[in-house]
């Protein structure tokens, strides 16, 4: 779709940015409701898109490629905007036919001791739950982080749950336990203006295992902890209020009223060997808006690593077959994927825009830096071919494949005779 709006602008004389720019949702179009119903209740599109390209030193480049004309390589910019889907809902399910469920469950006990025992049905391959959600779970009833004890992977103690999936483990799983979380802290804090002789706990916050109370608009300790309040929940439960049962111990289900949405622009300077088709990536930028940032470090990890496929993917990967139909690559001895000094360094933005799907305002995220890498590299690089009037149709644009394409239009240029075209380079 990104290639499609580079191709209008190149058919219509204008610059790829300034076509999306003209096409981009803005702030005065959310809520936006889409062709097919689908309702963008929360997106920054513009705002990444000009975010992008502003670090990227979009203007400055364009003046670069044009001075280039004699040199021995080809300068390309490329620009991919992605609207991402995650986090579906029972509703999409049913809508689409799907038997299953949007839903996550969550279960948060605080022990005696202060400890916090917090479990999803959600297991992590790779993605850092064992620190996002151990954060989600605290910031919800106002716990230490360290106090708290994750659960996760067991089906023995852990509710049942709808899986990791589709972007889902922070929205759904943290909109879980940071929602069970919450009505665990009501409780919490209900006990304590008890114990401290209120008539309500409207003055009273839970922060890092501390009971807090505004007096003069500023926060002061209390002297009381989560830790006291759950003694008194297990332990003494004569002293809490008439018809409040004893304990610390919520579970709650979250199914999301809606799917949620995510967005990102990524944008890529690459430069193109003309005389073998090698490529470099000069600069690689990605804007990105995934909500409340949990963890600021897992998402630049999971940026990072879903970037990197996506490059290796337009750069580099491709699944061969044999004229008998056997795979050529046996195992990742033979097949080609990215390494370290095949990608650049990626600079990182941030919008952090709050979803109103859920309340902790956590939106989807990691998986639109495979699109978006996709997307930008391969419009990067047709950016620069289209100087000498000619582009790849398809990934991957390893060096053989653009060295031919760029024979090729020097052959329709009547430079070269087509018969005279040597061999490519080896791969």
């Amino acid at each position: 779709m990104d290639g499609t709006i580079d191709a209008i602008a190149r058919a219509l004389g204008l610059d790829a940015l300034e076509v999306r720019r003209r096409n981009s949702l803005t702030p005065g179009d959310i809520p936006w409701v889409t062709a097919t119903g689908e309702r963008y209740n929360s997106l920054t599109p513009l705002a990444t898109l000009e975010a992008a390209v502003g670090r990227l030193g979009y203007a400055a480049l364009r003046a670069e490629q044009a001075g280039r004309e004699a040199s021995e390589t080809l300068l390309g910019i490329g620009l991919c905007t992605v609207v991402e889907s995650n986090t579906y809902s029972s509703a999409f399910y049913r809508d689409a036919g799907i038997p299953g469920s949007g839903h996550e469950m969550a279960s948060i006990r605080v022990e005696p001791s202060g400890a916090v025992i917090a479990s999803c049905g959600l297991m992590s391959s790779g993605q850092g739950y064992q620190t996002t959600l151990a954060q989600t779970a605290a910031a919800g009833p106002g716990a230490a982080v360290e106090e708290v004890q994750l659960q996760i992977g067991n089906s023995d103690t852990a509710p049942y749950g709808m899986g990791s999936r589709g972007a889902r483990g922070a929205s759904a799983g943290g909109g879980a336990l940071y929602g069970a979380g919450l009505k665990l802290k009501a409780k919490v804090l209900a006990i304590a203006a008890a114990l401290l002789d209120l008539n309500s706990a409207d003055a009273l916050d839970l922060r890092g295992g501390l009971v807090l109370r505004k007096v003069a608009g500023d926060w002061r300790e209390t002297g009381l902890t989560l830790a006291q309040v759950a003694r008194t929940a297990h332990l003494d439960p004569l002293r809490l209020l008439p018809g409040m049962e004893p304990g610390l111990h919520q579970i709650l289900a979250y199914d999301p009223a809606g799917t949620t949405y995510t967005n990102s622009t990524h944008a890529c300077a690459v430069e193109i060997e003309r005389a073998t088709g090698a490529i470099r990536i000069l600069r690689y930028v990605a804007a990105e808006d995934c909500g409340t940032r949990i963890n600021p470090m897992v998402v630049e990890g999971q940026t990072h690593g879903a970037t990197a496929m996506g490059l290796s993917g337009a750069m580099l990967e491709h699944a061969a077959y044999g004229a008998d139909g056997q795979a050529l690559a046996g195992s990742f001895m033979d097949y080609a994927i990215a390494r370290a000094d095949d990608l650049p360094s990626f600079e990182l933005l941030h919008q952090d825009v709050p979803s109103p799907s859920n309340p902790a305002g956590i939106k989807g995220m990691s998986e639109g830096g495979t699109m978006g890498g996709i997307g930008a590299l391969m419009n990067a690089v047709n950016d620069a071919l289209a100087q000498v009037g000619t582009r790849l149709d398809a990934q991957p644009a390893t060096p053989v494949r653009i060295w031919t394409a760029l024979q090729q239009a020097n052959a329709d240029a009547g430079r070269q005779d087509p018969a005279s075209i040597e061999a490519p380079p080896a791969a």
